[in-house]
């Protein structure tokens, strides 16, 4: 499970944009392990920001 829900932050982000009228907002993410993030929009892109610990690393050839 992971400690942010990124793929979330990305859609709540263009709509709270909409919504409240702001470039950019933290969220928090209330669960055991927990986590902070900055969510930007940025032209037609969405930029997190926040701390990180890589758990996994590999290769996928399609």
């Amino acid at each position: 499970m992971q400690a942010i829900a990124a793929e979330n932050n990305l859609a709540e982000t263009a709509f709270l944009v909409r919504e409240l009228g702001k470039t950019a907002f933290r969220a928090f993410q209330a669960s055991r392990r927990g986590g902070e993030i900055t969510c930007r929009l940025a032209g037609d892109r969405v930029e997190l920001e926040g701390n990180c610990v890589f758990y996994l690393e590999g290769r996928v050839e399609i």
